[in-house]
């Protein structure tokens, strides 16, 4: 269980009394998930005193040991001593207020690298966020968005309505993460140009459109590329996507049982669902290790704003049979199928290969992060020009 210093520092070490059992959890070095300093314990030894940690930027922080403390007690006992500052957000230039933040996912992926490149000051959620990040702070509630709003001098809001009592301050920056086929994202969106004073599209469509900044998004190169492939004797179709509604699974997994003998699908869906030719893998976080593996990648989305997983792929070597949207459009750069017949997805399987080089070059060229990069630092010095 974690505890939280006032001053965004988290505590892993924790000592409490439950009835007549005194439970210890015990570590050495606690790192500083969101300042990036580090806290170590100062610990006297005595039983009966206070733990006492010291945050190396932002003073020290104690936890309080009480007579009879239960676990659901624990919250809110821990407080800065010595920070004048005890904002959870250090002053910068740009936040994000996210309907959700979850342990992996593309959105995630997409904050990761947004502050790879510009850095951003930290995430606010409305409702208490899935994961943590070891990057930024994320906290939740109205608090921590009036927080972070004051904190910055633009916040990007994405999948949030009706906040705008919440972040006046801000030059506000509504986000379209989907393409022009998503009912949700562009009611969301459309709901977001009422209130916010700019607005960004990575879809060029979408930003057509809506007559709004149209901004890619960036890859990450690092992770992908150049991965080592093993020697296998089973070839192997890989779909790494979440496993929603638009991303069609059901889909996936029928073109699975379709394939022919030496062939088999890897695919982050339910571990429970296995065949000879499918394997449902969970959620991973390892996707080099994946694509190191795929003879095929494959998309069978509905609906694509981008298709980041479509672009790791690619720049990892292997060839991508997806459906038309988003990356899946340009037809030098995939094998594109549409239907719901999983028969012409298993022959574009079968011949995908020749367009590999121009679809790694493809991406190199238009999404690398230097380049996107410079389109956001261009477009923040015009909606709030450094001081």
């Amino acid at each position: 269980m974690p505890f939280y210093c006032r001053c965004g520092a988290v505590l892993h070490e924790i000592t409490y009394q439950y009835g007549t059992q005194v439970v210890t959890q015990v570590s050495d070095d606690l790192p500083c998930q969101f300042r990036g300093a580090e806290l170590r314990e100062i610990n006297c030894g005595c039983s009966g005193k206070p733990k006492i940690y010291a945050c190396t930027k932002h003073g020290e922080a104690y936890l309080r040991k009480l007579p009879k403390m239960t676990p659901d007690m624990i919250a809110d006992c821990t407080m800065c001593l010595t920070c004048e500052d005890r904002n959870r957000y250090t002053p910068g230039r740009l936040g994000v207020l996210s309907v959700v933040h979850n342990r992996v996912g593309g959105t995630e992926t997409y904050w990761r690298t947004l502050n790879n490149m510009i850095g951003i000051v930290g995430i606010a959620t409305p409702q208490t966020p899935k994961a943590k990040s070891i990057h930024y702070p994320v906290f939740a509630g109205d608090e921590a968005i009036e927080e972070l709003a004051a904190s910055v001098d633009a916040l990007i809001v994405w999948g949030v309505v009706a906040k705008d009592h919440l972040t006046r301050g801000p030059k506000r920056v509504a986000i379209h993460h989907g393409s022009l086929q998503s009912t949700w994202a562009n009611s969301v969106f459309e709901d977001q140009l009422k209130w916010c004073e700019h607005a960004v599209a990575i879809n060029e469509q979408v930003a057509e459109y809506y007559g709004v900044e149209y901004i890619p998004n960036a890859v990450d190169f690092r992770p992908v590329e150049n991965v080592l492939r093993p020697y296998n004797d089973v070839k192997y179709v890989a779909w790494l996507h979440r496993d929603a509604q638009e991303k069609r699974p059901h889909l996936a997994r029928r073109i699975a049982e379709a394939l022919p003998d030496g062939w088999i699908m890897i695919a982050t869906q339910e571990e429970t669902r296995i065949t000879a030719k499918f394997r449902g893998i969970g959620q991973v976080e390892d996707v080099p290790y994946y694509l190191a593996l795929a003879d095929v990648f494959l998309s069978t989305a509905d609906q694509e704003g981008f298709g980041l997983s479509i672009a790791e792929a690619m720049l990892a070597g292997v060839p991508v049979v997806t459906s038309p949207h988003g990356l899946g459009a340009i037809p030098e750069i995939v094998e594109q199928v549409d239907g719901e017949d999983p028969q012409p997805w298993v022959e574009a399987i079968l011949r995908a290969g020749p367009k590999i080089d121009a679809a790694r070059r493809h991406i190199q060229s238009n999404y690398a992060p230097n380049v996107v990069a410079e389109k956001w630092r261009l477009f923040l010095d015009r909606i709030c020009p450094a001081m």
